[in-house]
């Protein structure tokens, strides 16, 4: 009997299973076809998966997020697809735009010595002073020609606009001789 009823158990679970991936092919609880629509983050990630009637649409899940990185952060935008009519099997993908994140970096000696992203450097008080046995810091300065001094209090003052193609801000610091 406990053979019966775990063959009995199998044959339906196949059954629901070769259901459940069909999608379109098959029918809904009232006898209408349906169709499966997966929701994927940026990364690929599922985030939810739909039964929809053919025809018919879905409700999109939760707003999903795209973590910052190095240097963008990233704004939901909405999905690759309308989500008011599906007719077969759909993967739906979150879309971001990135905003690109402006860094401030020191350099000293032909490397990058410190880097902040921009909205971190301007809560400093000022610029970290470098250390180097034998030699004494002389200050940071806007180009590689120092020509042009360089303080928090200043580059506070210039400012920034996010939305346009900026480039990194690049300091170069001096040792005095």
């Amino acid at each position: 009997m406990k053979t019966f009823r775990f063959v009995l158990i199998s044959i339906l679970l196949v059954a629901l299973v070769a259901t459940i991936g069909a999608g379109c092919a098959k029918k809904t609880t009232d006898d209408r076809p349906f169709c499966i629509v997966t929701f994927k983050n940026w990364d690929g990630s599922t985030l939810q998966i739909n039964k929809c009637v053919v025809g018919g649409g879905v409700n999109a899940p939760v707003e999903p997020t795209r973590p910052e990185d190095e240097y963008n952060t990233y704004t939901f935008t909405g999905w690759d697809h309308d989500l008011s009519e599906f007719t077969e099997n759909t993967t739906v993908t979150a879309v971001f735009q990135p905003t690109h994140v402006i860094r401030v970096n020191l350099i000293l000696d032909g490397e990058v010595a410190y880097s902040w992203k921009y909205k971190d450097a301007i809560k400093l008080s000022e610029f970290p002073t470098p250390k180097k046995e034998g030699k004494e810091f002389d200050a940071w300065y806007s180009n590689y020609e120092s020509n042009a001094k360089i303080t928090v209090e200043i580059l506070k003052t210039n400012g920034y606009d996010p939305s346009l193609e900026v480039n990194d801000y690049e300091f170069y610091g001096y040792w005095k001789d």
